[in-house]
């Protein structure tokens, strides 16, 4: 009989269903399917599923998640004795590859519980390896080396326009939180290579997110915003004959500090004229700009 449980995370999404007809679909059947729904913010609902499970091991898979076939399998392989948890991969349309899904010791939650914070995964990670536990990455061999980086499933949320804000602006809370600038840059340089229809609105969000001071876990469903409600009528305004401004040329310079304030000031002076075409060409000029000054005024002037 299998040793994994599967975990279904839930706040009542469209698509839980398809979630759980992948785990349905394992080479490595699971033992029991327990469902979570409508417990948040996620740290509860983690806690609470954890609580739940009868077997050594639990998989976390969220309603977002289409598993591949041998998922389960490929991960319950990587687990030795001093594993508490096994990350992997999933493919993402808006990011490309992500760390997504893992699999849990479910005696580490005996000893340690995820804690409320911005980013209560974070320091449930870092708690485990005060306990003595190990956390590891799942690879997966591929026959051709060429068909690119390695990938569990797909993580596959319906990104409109809405739920794209919502979410990154949670993901810049949460870089701050963890005082992961470098690893927010890389989420920048990956948006912004993007071609999805919605990665504007995720880098705006991003950068609002940034200026959030909340140590709260900021999960769960996802409240009327009325910045987003600004940002849509902001973006979908008619495109006007406008100017094109210029980037201001002490980003070149590396002056943090006058990028910092120039790019404020020009991201107000667009918003009072209702001016989205000259904002969004002001993106693109910022976006090319590959100094660390320039993403500094980029996300201080899409906060603004």
């Amino acid at each position: 009989m299998s040793d994994v449980t599967a975990l279904v995370l839930s706040i009542g999404e469209d698509y839980t269903e398809r979630a759980i007809a992948s785990v349905r679909r394992q080479t490595l059947p699971v033992a029991e399917i327990i469902v979570v729904q409508g417990i948040s913010p996620f740290y509860r609902a983690l806690n609470s599923g954890a609580a739940r499970v009868r077997t050594e091991f639990f998989i976390q898979v969220d309603a977002d998640m289409i598993l591949d076939d041998t998922c389960v399998e490929t991960f319950r392989n990587c687990v030795s004795d001093e594993v508490g948890i096994v990350v992997g991969h999933l493919q993402d349309p808006l990011l490309g590859r992500i760390v997504g899904i893992k699999l849990f010791r479910t005696q580490c939650f005996d000893r340690v519980q995820l804690r409320e914070s911005t980013s209560p995964e974070t320091n449930f990670v870092l708690d485990l390896r005060q306990e003595g536990w190990a956390i590891v990455s799942a690879l997966k061999c591929q026959e051709d080396s060429s068909a690119g980086p390695y990938v569990f499933g797909e993580h596959r949320p319906a990104y409109t326009p809405y739920y794209t804000f919502c979410k990154y602006m949670r993901e810049g809370a949460k870089a701050r939180y963890r005082k992961a600038g470098g690893g927010f840059r890389s989420v920048f340089r990956q948006l912004q290579t993007s071609g999805h229809d919605v990665a504007m609105i995720a880098i705006i969000a991003a950068a609002h997110g940034i200026f959030v001071q909340d140590d709260r876990d900021l999960s769960g469903p996802f409240e009327q915003s009325a910045g987003f409600a600004f940002l849509e009528r902001f973006l979908s305004n008619p495109q006007k004959d406008e100017a094109p401004p210029v980037v201001a040329s002490d980003l070149g310079q590396r002056d943090f500090t006058k990028g910092f304030k120039r790019s404020y000031a020009l991201g107000i002076q667009l918003r009072q004229h209702d001016s989205s075409s000259a904002f969004r060409t002001c993106m693109r000029q910022f976006q090319q700009e590959g100094s660390i000054a320039s993403w500094v005024a980029l996300v201080r002037w899409r906060a603004s």
